[in-house]
């Protein structure tokens, strides 16, 4: 999948089964931009993409994606490469990080040796 490629689909849909718990009737899609993008990063299939971009516009939805709290590293680097991010610049990359006392636990086993 290409993101260009959301030009040629204008009446990109989401599917019906990403948003399933929401009354969709009364979802605000602008209050609830990263959350999407989260859903779409984790969960959607190209067309999912090309209607986020659709309604957020490009920048819109890379925004609304550098605002996910959370996503793994597989995630990460997926749009980071799809959608051209430094990883660094990325807010999620900040919070994607492994749990202090880990953290702690890791360097004292590294330390060790």
């Amino acid at each position: 999948m290409e993101i260009e490629d959301y030009k040629k689909h204008p009446d990109a849909k989401f599917s019906p089964n990403l948003f399933w718990e929401y009354d969709m009737e009364h979802f605000d899609w602008q209050k609830m931009a990263v959350m999407v993008a989260q859903r779409v990063v984790e969960r959607g299939w190209p067309e999912d993409f090309f209607a986020a971009i659709n309604l957020y516009g490009l920048d819109g939805f890379v925004a609304a994606i550098k605002g996910i709290p959370y996503l793994n590293y597989r995630d990460i680097n997926y749009i980071c490469l799809k959608f051209h991010l430094q990883k660094k610049g990325t807010e999620m990359l900040h919070k994607e990080t492994i749990a202090p006392a880990t953290l702690e636990l890791l360097k004292t086993l590294t330390n060790d040796k």
